[in-house]
């Protein structure tokens, strides 16, 4: 769904429906929108779309970073700029940065390829809710309301209401198999923060999301036969944060996120050294080519001149 725009071409808040965050909100359960965009990025909608309500629906909501990211349980600001930038690009949201002293703007959107879906249950109970308990229909010995006999109700020759979902294909793939073949959500998390840094231009190649590149697995394997590498990874908003300060491996050809799971030439643990604040500039002329922009390579000590 577009946004509305006033005619100097801004983007105006739209006119809203009375309990629009409770319907909102349905729809994203039954859209299966948190298959597609993530659990934080829907708690991202939820928390925005309910703050619309409390409003009254009079005007965009708004927040600073660092208030709306306690709300979410988000520790990392990268993990919000992630799941904003995902919300956007989906068509779910409408954001306005804001700038200093000036908090950015929020309201929910729906995309247009869910905008006629009906809004009601999608569960798999078959209780029949009566809206008058003095209705005069009444079952008759098949079951049916209103002497109905068996046969065509709402599509279905069982007499129930049509499934939200389809029903699966012949011979699905059996859940061990759909759970072997998962991507584990902490590396996927991994691989958002990564490509996030890469957004800021602190890494020069993305990492593949889905699926993920081979190296990027087997060095996920690794994990669980190596305490001490696993360990590396457990608080994986840290692991990014301190990479973000090792500026000795910004924009270096060498460094992927395949990489961070091995060893240099020492033989010690890339992601442990960066932890311990390893590759951080230490004042040493540098030999990498600069970035776009920069007049210096990315790995001097004035790798920042030219970013300002």
């Amino acid at each position: 769904m577009a946004s509305p725009h006033d005619s100097n071409g801004r983007a105006g808040y739209p006119k809203r429906d009375q309990c629009f965050a409770h319907k909102y909100c349905r729809l994203l359960t039954k859209s299966a929108a948190a298959q597609d965009l993530g659990p934080e990025v829907c708690w991202l909608l939820t928390v925005i779309a309910h703050q619309e309500d409390a409003a009254y629906y009079k005007r965009a909501v708004t927040f600073y970073n660092e208030q709306l990211m306690p709300l979410l349980g988000i520790g990392g600001r990268s993990r919000l700029v992630h799941a904003r930038r995902r919300a956007v690009d989906k068509g779910w949201l409408h954001y306005e940065p804001g700038a200093k002293g000036v908090p950015g703007k929020y309201w929910t959107l729906v995309p247009e390829a869910y905008a006629d879906m009906p809004d009601g249950p999608c569960d798999e109970s078959d209780a029949i809710l009566n809206q008058d308990d003095n209705s005069d229909s009444v079952p008759n010995q098949d079951g049916n309301q209103d002497g109905k006999q068996d046969g065509n109700q709402d599509g279905n020759q069982d007499g129930k209401p049509a499934p939200f979902f389809p029903s699966p294909p012949p011979n699905p793939t059996p859940k061990e198999s759909v759970a072997q073949n998962a991507t584990p959500a902490n590396l996927l998390l991994m691989i958002d923060g990564w490509n996030s840094l890469r957004a800021e231009g602190l890494v020069e190649a993305a990492a593949r999301r889905d699926p993920p590149a081979k190296a990027v697995l087997n060095g996920w394997k690794r994990l669980k036969r190596e305490p001490e590498l696993r360990d590396c990874f457990e608080d994986i908003p840290a692991l990014l944060e301190a990479i973000r300060r090792a500026t000795f491996c910004h924009r270096a050809g060498w460094f992927t996120l395949a990489k961070l799971f091995g060893k240099n030439r020492d033989g010690e643990l890339i992601a442990r050294k960066i932890l311990d604040g390893g590759y951080r500039d230490d004042g040493r002329q540098r030999t990498q080519r600069p970035g776009a922009g920069q007049k210096y390579g990315a790995e001097s000590p004035y790798a920042d001149v030219g970013r300002m």
